[in-house]
Formats: C-alpha cells, sequence, structure tokens
C-alpha cells in the first residue's frame, strides 16, 4: 500500500492519533518504497549505523537488514529518520522553504546519540520546523526518530522481537514483490489431473488395440 502525501505529515498525524499500528505501517511503507527506488539511501543508512551491507545489496538483503535493526539499533532508527526527513521535504515544497533550502541534511547521518529517545512520538514534525536552517532539520528529524523509536519492541523477549521481525518481513517482502511471490505453487492439483489423463489415455490405448 502507498499512502498518499508527504512522510513527515503521514508519520505526523499518525503519531498524534496515537495510531501505533498504523504508525509502523507507514515506517515500513516508506523503508519498502526507498528500498525500491533509493536503495543506495538505505545502504547509506545501513552502514553508518554500523551495519555491514555490499554496494550491490539486493532487495531481500535490504529488507532483511533493514527490519534486523529497526527495532533494535537506535543508530539506526536516527539514520532512518534523517533519510525520510530528506526524502520527505524533496518531495514538499513547504518543508523546503520552511527549513530553508540548501541545508546539508547529511551532516545529521552518522553516530551521535539514540535516536528513539530524541522526541517524544506525539511531537509534531511540522511544529519543529521553526527556527530555520539545520536547527528547523535537527528538529524534524529528532522528532521523526521518536516516531520511529516509538514502535521498537524495548524489553521485549526474544521470541517477541523474532515474530516481530519475522511480521515485518513478511510485509515488506508483500509490498516490493507482491503477495503471489510469496506464494509457493500447489503441485497437488497438477499432478492430479496429470493423472487422470495418463490413465485416460491407457485406457483409450488399451480399448483402441483391441479394436
Amino acid at each position: 500500500m502507498r499512502y498518499q502525501g508527504n512522510i513527515i505529515q503521514n508519520l505526523d498525524s499518525a503519531a498524534k492519533s496515537r495510531d501505533k499500528a498504523l504508525l509502523k505501517d507507514l515506517i515500513l511503507d516508506k523503508l519498502s518504497e526507498l528500498i525500491q527506488t533509493n536503495p543506495k539511501a538505505i545502504i547509506k543508512a545501513l552502514r553508518l549505523s554500523n551495519v555491514k551491507v555490499s554496494n550491490n545489496a539486493s532487495k531481500e538483503e535490504l529488507i532483511n537488514k533493514s527490519v534486523d535493526n529497526l527495532y533494535s539499533n537506535r543508530l539506526f532508527q536516527k539514520n532512518i529518520a534523517v533519510t525520510f526527513v530528506a526524502n520527505g521535504i524533496a518531495d514538499n515544497s513547504a518543508y523546503a522553504n520552511s527549513t530553508g533550502q540548501g541545508f546539508d541534511l547529511s551532516a545529521l547521518l552518522g553516530g551521535g546519540g539514540g535516536g528513539g529517545a530524541a522526541a517524544s512520538s506525539g511531537g509534531g514534525g511540522a511544529a519543529a520546523s521553526s527556527g530555520g536552517g539545520g536547527a528547523a532539520a535537527a528538529g524534524i528529524v529528532s522528532a521523526v526518530s521518536g516516531m520511529v523509536g516509538s514502535i521498537s519492541q524495548w524489553g521485549a523477549s526474544k521470541n517477541q522481537l523474532k515474530a516481530e521481525e519475522a511480521k515485518s518481513k513478511g510485509l515488506m517482502y508483500e509490498k516490493i514483490f507482491g503477495a503471489r511471490q510469496n506464494k509457493k505453487t500447489n503441485w497437488l492439483p497438477i499432478v492430479a489431473i496429470a493423472g487422470v489423463l495418463l490413465i485416460g489415455g491407457i485406457v483409450v490405448y488399451r480399448v483402441t488395440a483391441k479394436s
């Protein structure tokens, strides 16, 4: 599913409504979109979060590594927030104007502080845009990384975390490759039909031979 509107606005609305399920789906949807349209941005965010990933990483690898770090790597949460904001600002002239065109958003990427605790999930991304320039951009990133961090599974058991990761990977595979890509061919009806045709052919052959 692709949501309409700017990613920053969508996340802000979901956070204000306290809809954690929608917030998570928005994040997974945007991750899926970037893996398809701008994989280099995801590779950069992963690398700056101390995750090893190759230059030619496949979509499958990017899905797996992104989800593996989404729920437990605070640094990746911050860096993916920067990536989301850069994408959102580029798509929305109002945000570009409010933050000052030409600022270096890449300066916010990398280490230094956990993204999850940067801001509460209810902090509005739009409201953080006051102040101009890099400070405004940093405020938006702080709010978005707080929203990303709010879906984390801090304190969850290992089994709970793995189950959540598996579910998220499944959703992203479906978003990127389509539901049918994940379905294995059911060969039973095909084999059954082939068997019936084979038996029918043998019967016809025997009848024909006798005549």
